[in-house]
């Protein structure tokens, strides 16, 4: 998956959360059965992107 020209790499039982109004695509086929589950949702108000680390 590519969001704004940065490639992501999701791995068995991982996930990616993909920042809203960005152009997002897939850049490689996949070579094994995979699944997709895309969930859309609203955040009322605004929201910050904070990095990776400071979530824990």
């Amino acid at each position: 998956m590519t969001e704004e020209n940065k490639e992501f790499a999701v791995k068995e039982g991982k996930y990616l959360i993909l920042i809203p109004g960005r152009e997002h695509y897939g850049h490689y086929p996949c070579t094994e059965e995979t699944q997709l589950v895309w969930l859309h949702f609203t955040i009322e108000g605004g929201y910050d992107i904070v990095p990776k680390q400071s979530l824990s």
